[in-house]
C-alpha cells in the first residue's frame, strides 16, 4: 500500500505514514492541504476582494459582468460586486452614448438635408 499524501510505501493496516505522519484512513478532502474547513472559508474569504480588472472588463462588455455577478455572487461577493457595478454603469454609460449619438446624427443630417433643399430651391428659382 501506498500513502496518499508523500506516495511512500507504507505497511498494509498503518493508520498513519511513518514518512510523512499524515493519517491514512481520513477521508476529509481538506487533509491533503493540511487545513480545515473553517481555515479553507477563511482562505475563500481572504480571496475575495473587489477587483479593478474585473470592473473595467464588465465595464465595456456589461453581458461578461452580469454573468461572473450570478456566477459568483455566493461565493465571492465582493467580486461580484464589483462586476455589478462595472456592468450597471456600462449600460448606462452605453445608453447614454447611444441617445447622444442618436441626436447628433438627427441634427447633422437635418443640417444636411436642409441645406441641401435650399441650394436645390435656389436652382430651381
Amino acid at each position: 500500500m501506498y500513502c496518499k499524501h508523500c506516495g511512500k510505501e507504507v505497511e498494509n493496516g498503518a493508520r498513519y505514514c511513518p514518512h510523512c505522519g499524515k493519517d491514512l484512513e481520513n477521508n476529509d478532502p481538506f487533509a491533503d492541504y493540511g487545513t480545515t474547513k473553517t481555515s479553507q472559508n477563511n482562505y475563500r474569504q481572504e480571496e475575495d476582494q473587489p477587483n479593478f480588472g474585473l470592473a473595467v472588463l464588465s465595464f465595456f462588455i456589461p453581458l461578461v459582468g452580469l454573468i461572473l455577478f450570478a456566477c459568483w455572487n455566493s461565493s465571492y461577493p465582493l467580486k461580484a460586486k464589483s462586476c455589478a457595478k462595472g456592468a450597471l454603469i456600462g449600460f448606462i454609460v452605453g445608453i447614454v452614448f447611444s441617445v447622444l449619438c442618436y441626436v447628433f446624427l438627427v441634427v447633422v443630417l437635418k443640417e444636411v438635408i436642409g441645406s441641401t433643399v435650399w441650394s436645390c430651391l435656389s436652382l430651381i428659382a
